[in-house]
């Protein structure tokens, strides 16, 4: 798998192409707007509260693609509770370099929210959650 989409030189997310989309290869709920990102924040509230409003959390990311459904989610956070945004890392694991550029360009307004990392490794524990919204589908 991480060879069919990381490979540097041949993997699918390594293609200059536009993968999602209208144009692209597949169209997601996030190519039509920002409720599936409000409605997954929400439920990322849910799992905060349920879990004490810890002081430090973390939401974890696989394949974030262009860092458009982190955008909606951390909107949303932002409108709903800027208490658990200020708590939150938001941590986005991506391997290739150009991914991570696309997702630092579009999230640079969320920087003091925002890690990125190329492994799950590299980061600490905290309590949270992950998820992938189209990793295991490609």
């Amino acid at each position: 798998m991480a060879a069919a989409l990381y490979d540097p030189l041949r993997g699918y997310y390594a293609r200059e192409s536009r993968q999602v989309g209208r144009d692209g290869d597949f169209f997601t709920s996030v190519s039509v707007g920002a409720v599936f990102g409000s409605l997954l924040a929400r439920r990322f509230l849910e799992w905060w509260t349920a879990a004490g409003k810890p002081a430090e959390w973390r939401v974890i990311e696989l394949g974030a693609h262009d860092g458009t459904l982190a955008e909606d989610i951390l909107t949303a956070l932002r409108e709903l509770d800027r208490g658990a945004l200020e708590s939150l890392e938001y941590a986005i694991i991506e391997p290739l370099p150009a991914l991570a550029t696309a997702q630092r360009k579009r999230l640079f307004r969320f920087s003091e929210t925002l890690t990125f990392a190329t492994t799950l490794e590299e980061l600490d524990a905290r309590p949270g959650l992950a998820f992938g919204n189209e990793l295991l589908d490609a």
